[in-house]
This record gives C-alpha cells, sequence and structure tokens, in this order.
C-alpha cells in the first residue's frame, strides 16, 4: 500500500514566527536604550566620552536592522498559507490506496457485486500504517522549532537595568566605605586636637611655617610627595586648595576625604583618588557633592599601615566651599 502523508506544520511555523518577533522587538529595545542613555548623558556613568558616539552608532545600526528584519518577517508571514482543513482534521494524512494484493494481481475491477473469491487482506507489511513514530520524529529533527525563553531574558537584561536607572549615578558609598575603613583615613583623636588649634603657632611644625605658599594642588600630588621626606618637608605648612567629591570619615562628623573617579575606559577601571580633611566645625555635605578645600597642609604617619597620609587642616569651616563637578582630574 502505497502512502502519501501531508503533514501540518501550522505549530511549528507560528512558533518560528513569535520566535522572531519577541527578538526582534528586544533587539529594537536594546538599541532605543541605548540611544537614551546617550541623549540622557547616562553613559557618563560607565564609559569615557571618547565611546559615547560609538554607543550611539551602535544603538541607531540595532534598530535600523531590527526595522528591516520586521518589514522581513511581516512579508514572509504574508507568503505562508494556512493548512486545508481536511487536513488539520484528519491529523494531516491523506491515503491513497494502490490495492497490490500480494505478489499477484487478480486481473479484476474492485467494484465487488458479490463475494469475491479471493483474499482481501494486505500484507502486514503493507498495511500497517505506524502512526507519527520514530521515522516521523526522525524526520523532524533538522527543523525543531522550539521555545526558548532564557533567551529573552538575557536580551531584556539592558532594558531592565535602564528601567531601574541602574548604574546609579554617582560612585558607590559602599565601596568608599570600604575603601575607607581599610586604609589609614580613619578618626584620630590627634587630628581633631590638631583641627582645633588650626591656624596658631602650636602642635605641628607644619603650622610654624612663617611665609606659607598658596598651592593649588593635583589630587595626588600630596599622595606622591607623602612618600619622599624630602617632598613632605617642602609642602609642610603650606596653603594647599583642593578639589573633589565630599564623603564623610565613618565615626566622625569633622573628618572626610575628597575622592574623584579616574576612569581610563569604563567604570571597571576606576580608581579612588583620595585624601584626608579636618574641619574645626562639623561638617554636612552630601555624598559625593563637589566642593572646594583650602587648609594647611601637613603629613601623619599610620603605624598599623606602615605609610604616610597627606592631612589638610582647615583653618574655619569657611574653607570649604561648593563647586562645581568634573570629568577632569587636573593632571591627577
Amino acid at each position: 500500500m502505497a502512502h502519501s502523508h501531508a503533514h501540518s506544520h501550522d505549530e511549528g511555523d507560528g512558533t518560528f514566527f513569535q520566535d522572531q518577533l519577541f527578538t526582534i522587538l528586544l533587539s529594537a529595545g536594546i538599541g532605543v536604550v541605548a540611544i537614551l542613555m546617550y541623549r540622557s548623558n547616562m553613559l557618563e556613568r560607565i564609559l569615557v566620552q571618547g565611546f559615547w558616539k560609538p554607543v550611539l552608532a551602535g544603538g541607531i545600526t540595532i534598530v535600523v536592522l531590527a526595522f528591516i528584519r520586521a518589514i522581513a518577517l511581516w512579508q514572509l508571514a504574508g507568503k505562508a498559507s494556512p493548512a486545508p482543513v481536511e487536513q488539520a482534521a484528519d491529523h494531516g494524512h491523506a491515503h491513497s490506496h494502490a490495492h497490490s494484493h500480494g505478489k499477484e494481481d487478480c486481473g479484476h475491477d474492485h467494484a465487488h457485486q458479490g463475494p469475491c473469491e479471493h483474499d482481501h487482506s494486505h500484507g502486514a507489511k503493507e498495511t500497517s500504517h505506524a502512526p507519527h513514530g520514530d521515522d516521523e520524529e526522525e524526520g523532524h529533527e533538522d527543523h525543531d522549532h522550539g521555545w526558548s525563553p532564557w533567551k529573552y531574558i538575557v536580551l531584556a537584561i539592558p532594558i531592565v537595568l535602564f528601567a531601574l536607572n541602574l548604574p546609579k549615578n554617582g560612585f558607590s558609598e559602599s565601596r568608599l566605605d570600604k575603601e575607607i575603613k581599610g586604609g589609614a583615613l580613619q578618626q584620630n583623636p590627634k587630628r581633631l586636637a590638631l583641627a582645633a588649634f588650626a591656624g596658631s603657632p602650636v602642635m605641628t611644625k607644619a603650622l610654624r611655617k612663617t611665609e606659607p605658599t598658596l598651592r593649588n594642588l593635583r589630587f595626588k600630588e600630596l599622595i606622591g610627595a607623602s612618600a619622599v621626606l624630602r617632598l613632605q618637608e617642602d609642602y609642610e605648612g603650606d596653603i594647599g586648595t583642593l578639589r573633589g567629591q565630599f564623603y564623610r570619615l565613618p565615626g566622625s562628623d569633622r573628618e572626610f576625604t575628597l575622592f574623584r573617579v579616574n576612569m581610563t575606559c569604563c567604570a571597571a577601571d576606576s580608581v579612588i583618588l583620595e585624601t584626608r580633611i579636618v574641619a574645626p566645625e562639623p561638617v554636612d555635605f552630601k555624598p559625593g557633592a563637589w566642593v572646594s578645600v583650602s587648609g594647611v597642609i601637613s603629613f601623619q604617619r599610620d603605624e598599623a599601615k606602615k605609610k604616610w597620609v597627606p592631612v589638610l587642616t582647615l583653618k574655619s569651616n569657611d574653607d570649604v566651599q561648593p563647586t562645581e563637578g568634573t570629568t577632569d582630574i587636573d593632571g591627577v
């Protein structure tokens, strides 16, 4: 018996179009996110300015490609023809039977008016209609239209992060706190006493300099000077001016540090650039606020860390003023 099988692929084609539609939508969403991050200056949180325009160009390209693919998918869906109703009802099987009785043909028409003298039993091999079994599964392996939701979850991550306004504007306070607690910037009663006598020619040789020099400091200038005793003597007692972002030291309302993010490529390359400032009275600024400070330069040895730490001691709280932020590190 000869069989002609007409298989309906409506379900597989539907999955294919669904998969393509979700992929197009999510890809276009990623492109739109890249464009919006450029327009809202959100990229400055994670990338240096040199990479902003390439991100914008990439976002526009993704949106254009997604639009082109959407048009192609629309045309492909229009060409797809639905399966006939009869085939769908019969599970996609159309059987045409050519009756061959064994090895011999009886040579007469099979429109019987009466009983027939020969056996109409078809051979077991010929009449065995195997339902959709191993053979058909074998034939469908090469065009399996599976549903993979994990793929869409991965593609949706950038869109979800942008919707949550991540990464947040500003540097991570938890990381700053960890760096400060693990370093030499700790509260010290001696520094508090020094701040109380700031401007008086006592307590430290730094305050006994008769003609202090006014220095507009680069951000890491004092850190480099602290490693060389000769440079310490040169700087000590001068008035240094420094700009940076405010961060209060844990356990004190009069001690704070300044930090900046020296981002050479992306946020992963960031480095905390810090110094320590002591004020005679409590100072109240929001974490990350840009300030300008002017104070007496001194150096203090941290015995636990075996290192010298530069300190700016303010003569009054008027020596710390809010200022505009900048992406320039002032030569570091």
